[in-house]
C-alpha cells in the first residue's frame, strides 16, 4: 500500500518554508535540496501528473516486466523518445516504475 503523499514529512510547514525560500532565490546559500524538500517536490509532481496525465485505462501502457527492466535499467527508456513521454505523460506507468525502484533499493539495501 502507499502511504500517504505527507506521511513520511515531520514537520510540512518547515520544510514548505524552507523549500519555497530556495525556490524563490530567497536564500543565498546555494544549499541542496533535503531529502524531505524533495519529497515535496516530486508529490508536486505527482499531484500534477494524476490530474493532467491519470490515464484510467492504461491506454499505451507497457506492460509490467518491460517497465520492471526500465526501472532496474533507466537507460531502456531513454533509447526511445515515446517511450520516454508515455511514461513522463502517464500516471500509472511513473508510479509502477517508482515502486519497482523503491523494491530493488530495499532489496539491495540501497537508500
Amino acid at each position: 500500500m502507499r502511504e500517504k503523499k505527507t506521511d513520511h514529512l515531520r514537520n510540512g510547514d518547515e520544510i514548505y518554508e524552507g523549500l519555497l525560500e530556495k525556490l524563490t532565490n530567497e536564500n543565498e546559500d546555494d544549499e541542496d535540496f533535503s531529502e524531505e524538500e524533495l519529497d515535496v517536490i516530486f508529490n508536486a509532481l505527482d499531484v500534477a501528473r494524476e490530474k493532467a496525465y491519470p490515464n484510467l485505462e492504461r491506454v499505451g501502457c507497457p506492460d509490467s516486466q518491460t517497465l520492471r527492466e526500465m526501472a532496474l535499467h533507466p537507460e531502456i527508456a531513454l533509447k526511445s523518445e515515446k517511450m520516454l513521454s508515455h511514461i513522463w505523460k502517464c500516471a500509472p506507468c511513473t508510479y509502477e516504475i517508482r515502486e519497482y525502484v523503491e523494491e530493488y533499493r530495499k532489496t539491495t539495501g540501497e537508500a
